[in-house]
C-alpha cells in the first residue's frame, strides 16, 4: 500500500487534524533560530473566501476549520517554511507534505501551531520542532524568529515550549501579539520585565532593542532580519539595553549608526535614528525622532528640534544622559541640544 496512504489513515484513526499540502517542501531548523526568509503563499484565496477577521485585526481567539482557506492559507505559510530549508541530513524533501496538527490558535492575525510534518515519500526524515509561530502580514502567512527559549530548570511551569518566560520574552519581541494564541500553561503573568532602566526606560515599556526592531523599514532601508543580524554581531554593536541605546561600528567605516531612546511627558517612547554624513561616498546625515504609541509611529522630527536637520552636520546621540552634541563634517563642535519637557533646546 502507498505509505502516505497508511500515514493519512492511521492520522484520521487517532483523530489527529491532518492538512494535506500539495507540493513538497523542506525541513526548517530547531526552533531557536528559525530562518526569517521564509515565504509564505499569497493570501489572495482568503480574501476570495470572504474570511478577513483575522486581516482586519477585530477576530476572537479561535482554530481555523478544516478545509477552510484560512486554514489552508497558515498551512502554505509552513510548507513554505520547509521549502526554504533541507531535511537533517541537508536534503530537498522528495514527497508530498502533509501536517498533523495538534494544536492551532488564531487571533489578530498570528497563529501559534504544533503539527508534525509528514511526507509520502519515505526516504524524507523531519527533523525537531518546538512549534511555529505566523504572522498574517502582506497578504501572506509567514513563519516568525523565535527568540532563544528559556532553559531555566527551575522554571515552576512545565518544560513544554513555549513556557511562561519564554512568552514574556515572545511578547518583547513582538509587542502586537496576542498571548491568549499560546497553550493555557503558558500564560504570562504580571511579573515585571528583566529589560529595565535607569532613566529611559521602565520595566513595562519597549526597550531600544524592540523599538528599534519594530522601526518602519522606511527609515533606514533594513528588514527586521536584517537589523537582527546586525545585533548579533556582538563585536561590533553595542546594545546597552538600561541607558536605552544601540551603537553599530565597523572597523573600515567607523560608526554606521546609532538609536537611542527619550521618554516624552505623557509616557510616549521616542526613538531616534541617526546616521551622520560621508563625504567621501556623498552620503547625507539622516537624523529621524520617531514617536512609538499605541503601536503606531509618527515622524516627530521637525516638532521636536530647534532647526531643521542640516544634511552635512553629523549628530552624536547620547549613551548616557539626553544632550545630543553637532559638529560639522571635520568633526569640529558647532552646538548642543538637550531633552527638556519633551522638546530639544539648543545650549
Amino acid at each position: 500500500m502507498n505509505p502516505f496512504r497508511i500515514v493519512l489513515a492511521f492520522a484520521i484513526f487517532l483523530g489527529f487534524s491532518v492538512d494535506v499540502l500539495n507540493r513538497p517542501g523542506q525541513a526548517p531548523g530547531a526552533h531557536k533560530q528559525r530562518s526569517g526568509r521564509a515565504q509564505a503563499i499569497d493570501g489572495r484565496a482568503i480574501q476570495q473566501a470572504g474570511d478577513l477577521r483575522f486581516i482586519q485585526g477585530r477576530d476572537q481567539l479561535h482554530t481555523p476549520e478544516k478545509g477552510s482557506a484560512e486554514r489552508q492559507a497558515i498551512m502554505d505559510g509552513l510548507r513554505e517554511e520547509y521549502k526554504e530549508n533541507r531535511d537533517p541530513d541537508g536534503k530537498p524533501y522528495r514527497g508530498k507534505l502533509t501536517f498533523i496538527v495538534n494544536y492551532l490558535k488564531v487571533h489578530n492575525g498570528w497563529a501559534w501551531v504544533y503539527a508534525d510534518p509528514q511526507s509520502s515519500d519515505s526516504r524524507d526524515r523531519f527533523g525537531e520542532n518546538s512549534g511555529f509561530l505566523l504572522h498574517y502580514e502582506g497578504g501572506q502567512w509567514k513563519v516568525m524568529n523565535l527568540p532563544p527559549r528559556s532553559d531555566d530548570p527551575n522554571a515552576p511551569e512545565p518544560l513544554d515550549y513555549p513556557t511562561r518566560k519564554d512568552v514574556e520574552s515572545i511578547k518583547r519581541m513582538y509587542l502586537s501579539i496576542p498571548v491568549d494564541i499560546f497553550p493555557s500553561q503558558a500564560e504570562t503573568s504580571s511579573a515585571p520585565s528583566t529589560n529595565q532602566s535607569s532613566d529611559t526606560n521602565t520595566d513595562d515599556s519597549p526597550t531600544v532593542r524592540e523599538l528599534y526592531l519594530l522601526m518602519p523599514k522606511q527609515y533606514d532601508g533594513s528588514s527586521r532580519q536584517e537589523r537582527e543580524e546586525i545585533l548579533e554581531y556582538t563585536s561590533e554593536t553595542v546594545v546597552d539595553i538600561p541607558h536605552g541605546y544601540i551603537s553599530y561600528v565597523t572597523h573600515l567605516s567607523g560608526e554606521v549608526f546609532e538609536v537611542a531612546l527619550f521618554k516624552a511627558p505623557d509616557g510616549s517612547r521616542i526613538l531616534a535614528y541617526n546616521q551622520d554624513s560621508d563625504p567621501r561616498y556623498n552620503v547625507p546625515t539622516k537624523l529621524y525622532f520617531l514617536k512609538y504609541e499605541g503601536e503606531r509611529w509618527t515622524d516627530v522630527t521637525a516638532q521636536l528640534l530647534p532647526e531643521p536637520v542640516n544634511k552635512q552636520h553629523k549628530y552624536k546621540l547620547p549613551q548616557t544622559g539626553t544632550t545630543i552634541n553637532v559638529t560639522d563634517a571635520k568633526g569640529r563642535k558647532l552646538y548642543e541640544v538637550a531633552w527638556k519637557n519633551g522638546k530639544f533646546e539648543r545650549q
